[in-house]
């Protein structure tokens, strides 16, 4: 599984996290645990992580792959729920949490989910199987408005014609696979370049499914009733829709004085880690203090 992804900025969110000898922390999006590995790893660590991971295939490998640490617990959940999750664990602060949004490699190649449009498959995009919303209900019951809406959470400029789009095609007959939907964004939005025209629209799609919007922005107001003083709390996005969120709400918390912003730009990644890893190229990193 974890073949297939490469962490993001991984010693850079490692280091911003300032990670000290017995502190605790939370890692929010576990996945296959590069961050923690990183600070499991560190020579002197001795406290203690919290590993979310709300996608119950992963977290079963996770809990196989890193059942060796005894300082790692793992919770299969959503991260919205930082802060119940982490007094589960009878915590009530902890010393850095670090979000790595989005979704990774093997969810879009191999999990059969219809992440990707690279594949003929059902349209679902869950990241928690019990939801009940999927990417084919949303595209065959939204109305052209919501599903303009949705698109434009992306900055997707052809919102308004894709959605158009949508809506008269499965008049005639139910949208039900990935390559369905691809066809017919391809058929109003022309390819320039290396980027696929519907890119976007599968995003926005996902984000709709699995409320990702929303659920970042409860989290991360969770996240501050349980960082302690001089915590850290650090954030990667994948997108302009999620990076406004979190510049937005670090910059509201640091006026009223809850936060300091560590990084006033953000943190991209290096010319030689997006050759290597292609997924770190719309990666943007915000770091903030507990005040």
């Amino acid at each position: 599984m974890e073949a297939l992804h490469k962490t993001v900025l991984l010693q850079e969110a490692v280091d911003a996290l300032n990670v000290k000898e017995g502190g605790t922390y939370i890692d929010a999006t576990f996945g296959f645990g590069g961050h923690t590995k990183e600070i499991l790893n560190k020579k002197n660590f001795k406290g203690q992580i919290i590993g979310i991971e709300v996608d119950k295939g992963i977290y079963d490998h996770a809990k196989n792959t890193f059942k060796s640490y005894k300082n790692l617990s793992l919770y299969n959940g959503n991260f919205v729920d930082v802060d119940r999750i982490a007094l589960s664990f009878k915590l009530d602060q902890v010393a850095g949490i670090v979000f790595d949004l989005g979704t990774n490699l093997f969810q879009i190649k191999e999990s059969g989910r219809g992440f990707s449009f690279l594949k003929n498959e059902k349209l679902d995009m869950r990241l928690d199987l019990n939801g009940s919303l999927t990417a084919e209900k949303v595209v065959n019951s939204y109305t052209r408005e919501e599903l303009e809406k949705i698109l434009k959470t992306v900055d997707e400029r052809f919102a308004r014609v894709i959605a158009k789009a949508i809506t008269e095609a499965r008049r005639k007959k139910r949208i039900e696979t990935t390559m369905e939907l691809a066809d017919i964004v391809k058929s109003v939005k022309f390819q320039r370049g290396k980027i696929h025209p519907a890119t976007l629209t599968f995003m926005a799609l996902r984000i709709e499914v699995n409320n990702e919007l929303e659920n970042l922005k409860k989290a991360l107001t969770n996240s501050l009733k349980i960082l302690e003083k001089g915590g850290r709390l650090v954030v990667i996005s994948f997108h302009s829709g999620e990076d406004r969120i979190v510049k937005n709400f670090l910059r509201e918390s640091a006026r009223q004085g809850l936060l300091k912003i560590i990084n006033k730009k953000v943190i991209i990644a290096g010319r030689a880690e997006e050759v290597t890893n292609p997924m770190s190229r719309s990666a943007k990193m915000r770091i903030a203090e507990r005040g």
